[in-house]
């Protein structure tokens, strides 16, 4: 039996051993607490009601619904038709497999083909990272975001810029995160691209407008305001860089502070004159947006995974981050709150971005 055989059926026992302990946990330990407020709001929904702003009370407490907006109520409201544990057991497999296509399509946006038992031993690895675990059992929705999102950078780089916009305007009405790959698309000339968009975006979120005046009035507007009262900043699992400076500095006098850095970092990305790929920037891009939200919790971090695999050969001196990378994943309570620089996803998250442009340049 040849190398390359041993290495395919290894790294297919090391997938099945790995989807085997996630669905093990999830068993066990999972709350699902978020899927109880999406699975409530499709029943309010289907009651003829508006769910803005629904408070849930669930076996795990009280849950607010705040996204996402209107149009995607439309498939909340026919899940919650089936029992709540048929209906999560559907959430989960769809998650899970979109997820798998979703690392296996980034593969595709690198240059050079791997070999199949490359993608299933990373998959495997990625598997057992926090950021998807915490998805999965809390019943979250970013690995729709991370699928289109994904989806729509692997049509683009297969010429189909139609498909690829629809794509991405899905991700969108999930989560926002894909807005910030607009200034550089504008900025490469991609005018037919975001025109697209832009068009998908607004048919998809106008269907139902009298929904989305409620979103935009009753959540959009308390969600994005600077006090964001919604959540807690201190949780140990929002990683966000507001977060951290909270962390280190207590209550800092300059509350924007935080996104002044992120700001810069993100403008560096998008206006360096490097000849690179638009995709790769696109998934430079999604990683460092999903650190600069106040309330990024770990589950958010799934769109990095594009980032660590498209990087990862590039990076290939910086080993001990890669390693304190994959680390950081599984971090406990404790030590996300006594160490904070060392636990934080987003210092290490800027660590490789800065490494990555002073390792280009040369």
């Amino acid at each position: 039996m040849g190398k390359s055989k041993i290495l395919f059926y290894f790294s297919i026992l090391l997938f099945v051993l790995a989807t085997a302990q996630l669905v093990y946990g999830l068993y066990n330990k999972a709350t699902f607490m978020d899927y109880y407020a999406y699975y409530g709001a499709g029943e309010v929904f289907r009651g003829g009601l508006s769910p803005y702003p629904l408070v849930y009370n669930s076996p795990t407490g009280n849950l607010l619904f705040i996204y996402p907006p209107g149009s995607l109520l439309y498939l909340f409201g026919p899940i919650s038709i089936l029992p709540f544990n048929y209906s999560l057991i559907l959430l989960l497999l769809a998650s899970y497999i979109f997820f798998v296509v979703a690392i296996f399509l980034t593969f595709e946006l690198l240059d050079k083909k791997v070999p199949l038992y490359y993608k299933f031993i990373i998959t495997a690895l990625l598997v057992q990272t926090l950021p998807l675990k915490f998805c999965l059992a809390s019943g979250q929705i970013n690995i729709f975001v991370l699928f289109f999102a994904v989806l729509s950078l692997y049509l683009l780089k297969h010429k189909k810029e139609g498909f690829s916009a629809l794509s991405m305007a899905i991700a969108t009405t999930f989560k926002l995160f894909p807005l910030v790959l607009i200034p550089l698309y504008l900025l490469k000339k991609k005018f037919r691209w975001v025109f697209l968009f832009s068009f998908f975006l607004l048919v998809i979120n106008i269907f139902d407008p009298v929904l989305l005046k409620e979103y935009v009035e009753k959540i959009a507007v308390f969600l994005f305001a600077p006090a964001q009262a919604t959540v807690n900043i201190s949780n140990p699992w929002n990683q966000s860089i507001s977060k951290l400076f909270k962390t280190i500095f207590g209550e800092v006098s300059i509350p924007y502070f935080a996104y002044i850095i992120g700001g810069i970092l993100y403008l560096l990305i998008v206006f360096t004159k490097r000849s690179e790929k638009l995709v790769k920037k696109s998934v430079v891009l999604l990683s460092l947006a999903s650190i600069l939200f106040k309330i990024s919790w770990q589950h958010y971090l799934i769109l990095n995974y594009p980032f660590i695999i498209l990087y990862y050969r590039k990076l290939k001196y910086f080993i001990p981050i890669w390693v304190i990378l994959i680390i950081s994943f599984n971090y406990g309570d404790k030590l996300l709150t006594s160490y904070p620089l060392i636990s934080s996803y987003q210092v290490i998250l800027i660590l490789i971005l800065l490494g990555k442009y002073l390792y280009d340049r040369k």
